[in-house]
């Protein structure tokens, strides 16, 4: 199986977080655990970060200067995964309100370390041809917003 660019995995995991971001914005704890659909793609995103989190762990860059808290990004994929019933939704909602848009902003900085920019730019223009096939307005207004702040090399608001 070909190896998987870092850069792919850095801007795959700031799409699910920004899908966290706004499924929890404007919500309570309570209206997110009473609306499945909504907790689900939560739980999901957070899933899938931590999985992002494991590969990118075994690979050497620039993301590993940021203060990211990979082991506790992995341990609470493996809690909600293994223990799901266990994990009680506030602290989901907690994580998904409080710490996800920091790590957004953390992730943003990591990519912008990545020394080959045209690699970045390439994972978020196939990206962006993926979700515009499926037309995925959101993320692919997402993508053009990271691919903007690259360009003129900004940060996150």
């Amino acid at each position: 199986m070909p190896e998987v660019r870092p850069e792919i995995l850095l801007v795959d995991m700031l799409i699910s977080t920004n899908k966290i971001i706004r499924k929890t914005k404007n919500v309570t704890a309570i209206q997110l655990v009473e609306n499945e659909e909504a907790f689900g793609l939560v739980l999901r995103e957070i899933q899938e970060i931590g999985e992002l989190s494991k590969k990118l762990r075994g690979i050497s860059g620039p993301w590993h200067q940021i203060d990211i808290p990979w082991r506790d990004i992995i341990i609470f994929r493996n809690l909600i995964v293994h223990r799901y019933f266990s994990v009680e939704p506030e602290i989901i909602f907690e994580v998904a309100t409080s710490q996800i848009p920091s790590l957004e902003k953390k992730v943003f900085g990591a990519l912008k370390k990545v020394q080959d920019r045209q690699c970045v730019f390439r994972a978020i223009s196939g990206m962006k041809t993926v979700f515009q096939k499926f037309r995925r307005k959101e993320t692919v207004d997402y993508l053009n917003y990271i691919e903007y702040l690259l360009s003129v090399d900004q940060d996150m608001k």
